[in-house]
């Protein structure tokens, strides 16, 4: 069996600040397809040269009673982060793991909580909760989406597969987080591990290159894929998620999980 490769794009920012600027710039583009060669425009943003795109700003905010502002004529920068590139294990021995995993990331089944209120079992739009600088990033609670929930698609938790103990940990490696012994969910990545004041909290892909810090990890929690770090996205992927942590166990904006897959 070939392993399969997946992916996640995960994003930062603020949702609603970014949703209003956009329709701004759909309805600016909507308004220059129908009335711009009544000004002697093009109908396309992207085709206005300097002295279009100041007539643009001079004449909308007449028109459509709208202020206008110079950025408004490009398409605001996307939140998403570099896509993250990673290949899942093919042993039989994480099997159990990698399918929860896998249906998750993928969607394909359909599920959804069995508990009130019942959320769709997915990592679409899950919360990237905690990121440890130089450590880890964690997400994946579908349920309670702060690190304290998380189920499997076998409904609640299910027990370790020793096989993902023996993998040796690295940067860019993607593991299930539990709560103690036998407890595997839906979380990659939650972490309990006093000894660098981490609360017990769940689905982790690791950010260092520390040999001291990932050899805590190894033999504690059960890996399952690894990140591509040949795949320049991917590393500038983990550079950003690093980036992203306040200092205190969390984030400097809302991060979370924007789309997510297999490669075809």
């Amino acid at each position: 069996m070939s392993e399969q490769r997946g992916y996640i794009d995960f994003a930062a920012g603020d949702q609603a600040t970014h949703g209003e600027a956009l329709k701004r710039y759909k309805d600016l583009a909507a308004w220059l397809e129908r009335n711009g060669s009544k000004y002697g425009l093009p109908a396309r943003l992207a085709e206005l040269d300097h002295s279009g795109r100041e007539t643009v700003v001079a004449v909308y905010g007449g028109d459509a009673q709208v202020e206008l502002a110079s950025e408004d004529l490009s398409p605001p920068r996307s939140l998403r982060l570099p896509r993250l590139r990673f290949a899942v294990s093919s042993s039989p021995a994480l099997k159990k793991t990698t399918a929860n995993f896998l249906a998750l990331l993928t969607d394909e089944k359909k599920l959804v909580s069995k508990r009130p209120p019942n959320p769709p079992l997915r990592y679409v739009e899950t919360p990237v909760f905690r990121i440890e600088s130089d450590f880890i990033a964690q997400t994946g609670d579908i349920t309670r989406r702060d690190g304290s929930g998380g189920e499997s698609i076998y409904g609640g938790s299910f027990n370790d597969e020793k096989e993902g103990l023996k993998i040796a940990f690295q940067k860019g490696t993607l593991a299930m987080a539990n709560s103690g012994k036998n407890c595997e969910r839906s979380q990659l990545g939650c972490l309990q591990y006093s000894a660098v004041g981490l609360t017990p909290v769940p689905f982790f892909v690791t950010l260092t290159d520390d040999p001291s810090k990932l050899k805590k990890l190894t033999g504690k929690y059960v890996a399952f894929a690894q990140v591509d770090l040949l795949d320049a996205d991917s590393l500038e992927c983990l550079r950003q998620l690093d980036a992203l942590a306040d200092g205190r166990g969390g984030t400097v904006k809302p991060v979370w999980i924007d789309e997510c897959g297999l490669e075809q």
